[in-house]
Formats: C-alpha cells, structure tokens, sequence
C-alpha cells in the first residue's frame, strides 16, 4: 500500500485529477478505525479450543487465532494470542469501496460551498 501511494506521487503528486490523496487518507483512516471498534461477532471454533476472530468491513482482512474469547480486538492483542493473519488485498479492496463514496460526498459538498 506504501508502495502505491509512493507511485502516485511519483506520477505527478497532487497535479493527478482522478486520485483525491485526502479522499484516500480517509477512507484509510475509517478501515482503520473500523476494524478497532466492530467486533468479531460470530468467532469460528478451531481445532485445539482455538478460536478464529475475523476484522474487517465489509471484507475480513485482519484475522486473529486466540485460546480465550472475546469479541474485541484489544483484549487478543495485547493478552497473547495465536497468530495474526493480515490480508493486504482484502484491506486495499476495502479501502477502495470507502473512496469512491468519499469522493462523492467532497465533490458535492465542495459544490454546495461554492
């Protein structure tokens, strides 16, 4: 994702017209956010009394193995857990659907101001 953005602003900055950099730190933001505060409702029991927690909206990107069940994310990730999963295609996937309504919204808001 790093990558990516760096591209960007390789290819010519904030002259781009189809690319919004706020638009695309938003919509970052709002994934980030979302996965700390929407928990995992419905875990998946594992073999060996390990349960699978699943982050992400509306993709699951972020997948957590954990002995002890809770819902919320801050509790499996700081009292020990069994492994962490992080799909970047899931997390850059949700984080495109976010921007395009973004940009929607700036663009009429923009035009309503002015």
């Amino acid at each position: 994702m790093v990558k990516l953005v760096c591209l960007i602003n390789y290819m010519g900055g904030d002259n781009l017209r189809f690319f919004n950099k706020q638009a695309f730190k938003i919509s970052v933001l709002i994934v980030i956010i979302l996965t700390f505060v929407i928990p995992d409702i419905n875990p998946s029991n594992q073999i060996d009394d390990t349960y699978k927690f699943a982050y992400g909206l509306p993709f699951n990107y972020f997948v957590i193995y954990a002995d002890t069940y809770t819902n919320w994310l801050f509790p499996k990730l700081f009292t020990g857990n069994e492994g962490v999963k992080i799909d970047l295609f899931y997390a850059f996937l949700n984080i495109v659907i976010l921007y395009f309504p973004i940009v929607f919204v700036m663009k009429k808001m923009s035009k309503q101001f002015n």
